[in-house]
């Protein structure tokens, strides 16, 4: 996500949208992400039963704490961070 100024620059407007639920963009990219996490429950390597739209939110959120000059440096340890947190956990 991070390969492009662009992608950021719109997860970051729709994690501060007033709807960033209801935001295109962002059901769109809902979409990509429940398709990762279901595929990363089935081998395991992420959790089960991540919602998409909250992780979606959630990395929103992330990259709306760095402003768009940033170098990206800031969004890609805590998008590291974050993610990592999904990992499968033996639960």
């Amino acid at each position: 996500m991070l390969a492009t100024r662009g992608m950021m620059d719109t997860l970051r407007a729709a994690g501060q949208a007033t709807t960033p639920f209801t935001s295109p963009g962002t059901d769109g990219v809902a979409e990509v992400i429940a398709g990762f996490l279901t595929d990363g429950a089935v081998d395991r390597s992420l959790r089960d039963g991540l919602d998409a739209m909250d992780v979606t939110v959630a990395i929103c959120a992330l990259l709306g704490t760095t402003g768009p000059d940033d170098s990206g440096a800031r969004a890609r340890r805590l998008l590291d961070l974050f993610i990592g947190s999904l990992g499968d956990q033996g639960e």
